[in-house]
């Protein structure tokens, strides 16, 4: 083949790639405009690692360690250093220079699914149909939204994986294994542990499927010779990642997803995350029908005010308090957006259980299935149990919900394998036309009955709503006809809300399915089949993507760079303090969920998705209580707050010297212990259950609290008279987030306690 004739073959492949970028683009035009999308997570990010930023640019310096969130924590989960993991280089260089945050992130999840569709041998423009289906499901938008940068760009990788996979596997072993090794080590260098470990089960399950079909056709040297290269290939994707990821290790076992010291909670049987905690964002399962219908649970939280075509239906009676409602009327605490495939890619999936007759067909079930219910967590609690406390590492990941991220994987994969054999063989539809009526029963049929009888199969009230409204009831027995009209009318409300998505599924479903059928009979092209199914699922999953990223979340680059981290008149004042080290309580917003603050204060709070062990445990005992104290005093009895800040005394040994309780106002703690400090006397105690319990009842500024455990330190005091209250002095002298320096003065031997995490 010469030059012309490989270019001529290229062309289509090149163009489709140049369509998927313009998609890209188009779908995030407001940036050519010069406007900046703000994400929330991205803000976070940039706030809690601006000490890290700060301290790099003036030194030229990296650290390890920060001091700007909750009290200190190691610094290689926030922001990462210097690196030569080709893997992140390779990462970085398939973004071609493209918005990072954005643009580049829309296109990687097109070319990878269209990478793995290409190497099961698809024709080029149904694999680009393919690629829009994947790239387009509305959970991989809307964590673009929030700016779950790593989170998006490890589900990008997922498809170009199992295709090195599925390559060794169908004996391409060279191949296999080098795209195996590049795309895998690609997703482990995103640092997103919990899409990585989705992944992995998606692979067992493929490798136990090919392990089945060995011993059934007796090729057990094909399979081994495929396991082993992958295992090879694996290896080879670890190796250059194992300092991040035994870094994550190493600090997993000291974070709130590792085993804690407490004895406290008996019944606790998990090494990692409490189960509850675990399981907060748990699908449910009536909820799982967003897969069809997005709306089905009313889509984001937000005020139903903010939906005028449903408050139509609003009785003037209610329409004010009605407007103040959730949109959301499922049980998770909240959510950005439903999880949607696209009412076409179902039904085709539905088709594919039927006329794929390959072992593929099976396993790609068997993910479906696993991630589902996965994500069901305490609504289906008997199999969610089962993995929390059996299956290794499970229980170090919560939001089980993300599990949904193995069908939105599988399903688009198997309904294009339906697409395929039609494709192939058009007359398959005519011999097993029962077949396509099944699956449009399933799933055209199934809308239209939800759409006629809703009430029949949903509920409309979340569970939290219901206890609330029914507690008012017991409170005030003469407000129950007036409350049970109030929801009668909000479920109208809400109903209307669902039937408008169940009659656009059914729509949408009559319309693929109607061109599939017309294609099967001969009535339309090839070319015209997949032009009409690019269309229809671009314009389905395309419109209910932009419900929740859209050009009203861009705003100009001004605006951004003023909102993003203003700086208050409390900021302005706190910073003129000299003192290096001082820890600041920003009451003005979520302590333990502020990314904003630690951008130019060091934070008793922060933003992470994994605090210290310890420093949680002491949040949940003892921090919270005195941040209440502080509020309500600060509410109601403001002239008494000297009286209750000498008696914070966690928040005093943590260094707390500034309160910012508005954006104008802020207040000097008297009693902040400073940065660390002398003291006469120690109590030895029997474990960490005994260390907490005695920080309730104790004056940090006379003892210390010590562990028995750390009998080797405590055999190095003197015994008797070695304090004197009144004698020698120690003090910050220099710091660093890496680098503290103390002086000190004392004739006798003396205690020092630090107000330091470290």
């Amino acid at each position: 083949m010469n030059i012309k004739e490989l270019a001529n073959d290229m062309r289509p492949y090149l163009l489709t790639i140049l369509g998927f970028l313009v998609l890209s683009f188009i779908y995030f035009s407001p940036l050519i405009e010069g406007k900046v999308l703000p994400q929330g997570d991205v803000t976070h990010a940039v706030g809690v690692s601006q000490e890290l930023t700060d301290f790099e640019n003036q030194t030229g310096e990296e650290s390890e360690w920060t001091n700007s969130i909750f009290g200190g924590m190691p610094a290689y989960q926030i922001k990462g250093g210097t690196s030569y993991n080709v893997f992140l280089y390779l990462n970085r260089l398939f973004r071609f220079g493209l918005p990072y945050t954005t643009v580049a992130i829309l296109f990687v999840y097109m070319l990878g699914f269209y990478l793995l569709l290409l190497s099961l041998k698809f024709d080029k423009w149904m694999s680009a149909l393919g690629a829009l289906a994947f790239a387009f499901s509305s959970f991989n938008i809307i964590i673009i939204a929030a700016g779950h940068v790593t989170q998006a760009y490890a589900i990008a990788y997922m498809a170009p994986v199992i295709a090195g996979v599925m390559l060794t596997y169908n004996k391409k072993y060279l191949w296999g294994g080098l795209l195996t090794m590049f795309a895998f080590g690609i997703e482990i260098s995103t640092n997103h542990v919990q899409i990585t470990y989705y992944l992995s089960m998606v692979i067992v399950i493929i490798i136990l499927a090919q392990f089945i079909i060995a011993i059934i056709n007796k090729n057990y040297n094909e399979f081994a010779k495929a396991t082993t290269v992958l295992a090879i290939a694996a290896v080879l994707a670890i190796l250059p990642n194992v300092m991040q990821l035994w870094t994550t290790y190493e600090y997993g076992q000291e974070s709130t997803r590792g085993q804690s010291e407490l004895s406290v909670d008996e019944n606790k049987k998990s090494t990692g995350l409490d189960i509850k905690y675990a399981m907060d964002w748990s699908y449910g399962i009536g909820e799982t029908m967003t897969l069809l219908i997005p709306n089905t649970k009313g889509g984001a939280s937000n005020y139903l005010g903010n939906n005028p075509e449903a408050m139509k239906l609003a009785d003037n009676q209610f329409g004010e308090y009605i407007a103040k409602q959730n949109q959301y009327w499922a049980d998770q605490p909240f959510t950005s957006g439903p999880v949607y495939f696209g009412a076409i890619i179902v039904f085709l999936f539905v088709l594919g259980l039927f006329l794929v007759q390959t072992a593929e067909k099976w396993w790609l079930l068997a993910a479906t299935v696993l991630g589902i219910m996965l994500s069901w967590g305490y609504n289906f609690q008997v199999f969610s149990e089962l993995f929390f406390y059996n299956v290794p590492l499970y229980n170090k990941f919560r939001t089980v919900s993300m599990a949904l991220v193995i069908p939105a994987l599988t399903m688009p994969l198997l309904g294009l394998m339906a697409l395929k054999e039609i494709y192939e063989k058009p007359e398959i539809l005519k011999k097993q036309q029962i077949y396509f009526y099944i699956s449009l029963g399933l799933t055209g049929g199934l809308v239209l009955i939800f759409y006629l009888m809703p009430a029949t199969f949903f509920d409309f009230v979340s569970t939290n709503e219901l206890n609330s409204w029914n507690a008012q009831i017991l409170e005030t027995p003469e407000a129950a006809g007036q409350i049970s009209s109030f929801i009668a009318n909000l479920e109208t409300v809400r109903i209307s809300i669902f039937k408008a998505d169940a009659i656009r599924s059914f729509i949408f479903i009559i319309l693929g399915a109607g061109v599939v059928y017309l294609f099967s009979f001969q009535k339309i092209k090839k070319e015209y089949l997949l032009t009409a199914l690019i269309v229809l699922v671009l314009a389905d999953l395309w419109t209910v993507d932009k419900r929740y990223l859209n050009e009203d979340n861009f705003k100009k680059r001004p605006f951004v760079a003023k909102n993003e981290f203003p700086k208050t008149k409390a900021d302005e004042f706190i910073l003129k303090d000299v003192d290096p080290n001082y820890r600041v309580l920003n009451l003005t917003r979520s302590p333990f969920n502020d990314g904003v603050t630690p951008y130019y204060h060091k934070s008793i709070g922060g933003y992470h998705g994994a605090k210290l062990g310890r420093y949680q445990e002491l949040i949940s005992s003892h921090i919270e209580l005195e941040i209440n104290a502080i509020y309500q005093t600060m509410k109601n009895q403001p002239e008494k707050l000297n009286a209750v800040f000498a008696q914070t005394d966690i928040l005093n040994m943590l260094n707390m010297k500034y309160i910012i309780y508005s954006s104008e106002d802020h207040i000097l703690n008297m009693n902040s212990l400073g940065n660390c400090w002398f003291v006469g006397d120690y109590e030895v105690v029997e474990n960490a259950d005994a260390e907490l319990k005695a920080l309730a009842l104790f004056n940090p500024t006379k003892t210390a609290i010590i562990d028995k455990r750390f009998d080797s330190v405590i055999k190095k005091l003197p015994e008797t008279e070695y304090f004197s209250l009144d004698t020698g002095y120690i003090a910050l002298s220099s710091y660093k987030p890496n680098h503290l320096i103390y002086k000190s003065y004392a004739p006798k031997a003396r205690l020092a306690v630090f107000s330091e995490i470290y």
